[in-house]
């Protein structure tokens, strides 16, 4: 059996400290996939001395005591090569250098004990460091889940973690030679703007797990109980980490502007300080509806709340593909998506009628009913289901190494 090798980070629930859609995908792709290659995950973010095996896919991370031994090895054989690849890092593609060399290092001890036949990173960052790692460039495919190069929220956010990302992105460009968009969208944008240009490229759209994320009469009622909330009061939802891009702040400011009476809650914890500050500033003014932040709610039970709501609020002002809006559809809810990102929903036309595009500048609150949330829910479990993304991915895969 060929061996695939997938670099990601892992979801908070599995040992990781991500929360983010990625990490998700990067799990639940592996187990979709295992059984059509000898499927291996290196998490970025996984400290684990031993792999850990879940569900049949191999997780490997890193351990301090491994990490310093394989850098001490690489000074003291390597001084010279090893000063150039720094330079290279942090000169060409401004990215943090010695983070990068640990990445690196880490990375080519699991091509070597794994010898993997493909690899599938999910995301660019991961194109200066396999520059360096000595693996054939037309055997890797790169997953990419957003082009945040152009977002002044992302530059803004990714400065303060010593990124680059215009530099990350226009210099990666080229190294690039099999890709994987979610969107045509994407691909044009990659291929136009970033002059990526890769011999091999596909379209393959995010998928959910359909059997986690459901309508679900019970969770209503229980998590409507468990907050008070009264039968015909109305819960607009946001899943997503509170930072500039996901622009809670200017949903709050719509829903104010608007006069909207109801509850909106937020899942997802703070990471801009800033972000916190002017929520938290914002929030005292409120006099008509009720704001609620959930820090963090695991994926087994996040169905409960999507369940519990009546709309979903998506007002980022960028994305790639955002797993939560399938989500919610998944769990029979009506979007109110901010205008600026309407292109990367990528939807069939039967779900556009559950989806309202407004300007949170300009436009009024216009909020569209769901009727029938199970029959919505039914379809999506057809539409969304990972089993039908895996085979693409799968496809893809074969097609690369044949």
């Amino acid at each position: 059996m060929k061996k695939l090798l997938i670099l990601g980070q892992l979801p908070k629930e599995i040992g990781g400290n991500y929360t983010t859609g990625v990490a998700n995908v990067v799990v639940e792709l592996s187990e979709l996939i295992k059984d059509d290659f000898d499927t291996h995950i290196y998490a970025t973010n996984f400290n684990g001395k031993t792999p850990k095996k879940i569900n049949g896919v191999k997780i490997f991370g890193y351990s301090k005591l491994r990490l310093l031994f394989l850098l001490f090895n690489l000074l003291i054989f390597s001084p010279v090569s090893t000063f150039k690849i720094y330079t290279d890092f942090k000169k060409n593609f401004g990215v943090p250098a010695l983070k990068f060399i640990m990445h690196l290092v880490m990375l080519k001890y699991y091509i070597k004990k794994i010898k993997p036949n493909i690899i599938n990173a999910h995301g660019i960052m991961f194109a200066p460091i396999i520059k360096h790692s000595g693996y054939n460039y037309k055997k890797i495919f790169y997953t990419f889940h957003g082009l945040m190069y152009d977002d002044n929220n992302s530059i803004k956010a990714n400065k303060k973690r010593l990124i680059d990302v215009k530099k990350l992105y226009n210099n990666s460009a080229e190294l690039i030679k099999r890709a994987i968009y979610l969107t045509d969208e994407m691909r044009i944008k990659a291929e136009n703007k970033l002059k990526i240009n890769a011999f091999s490229s596909s379209v393959i759209s995010n998928g959910v797990n359909v059997e986690k994320f459901k309508f679900c009469i019970s969770s209503r009622h229980e998590i409507r109980s468990r907050y008070n909330i009264k039968t015909n009061d109305k819960i607009i939802l946001t899943v997503g980490a509170l930072t500039n891009r996901k622009n809670h702040l200017g949903f709050i400011k719509y829903l104010k502007k608007n006069n909207f009476k109801g509850h909106y809650w937020i899942v997802g914890k703070f990471e801009a300080q800033e972000t916190k500050q002017k929520i938290l500033a914002l929030m005292e003014t409120i006099k008509n509806f009720e704001i609620r932040i959930f820090n963090y709610i695991d994926h087994n039970n996040l169905y409960k709340y999507y369940s519990a709501a009546d709309t979903y609020g998506h007002p980022s002002t960028s994305e790639g593909q955002a797993l939560v809006v399938f989500e919610a559809l998944c769990c029979g809810l009506p979007i109110i998506v901010n205008e600026q990102i309407k292109k990367t929903l990528s939807l069939e036309e039967y779900y556009l009628k559950y989806i309202s595009v407004v300007n949170l500048e300009t436009d009024k609150l216009i909020e569209i009913k769901c009727n029938d949330r199970e029959g919505l829910s039914i379809s999506c479990k057809k539409d969304f289901n990972w089993k039908n993304i895996a085979k693409k991915y799968k496809e893809t895969f074969e097609d690369g190494i044949n």
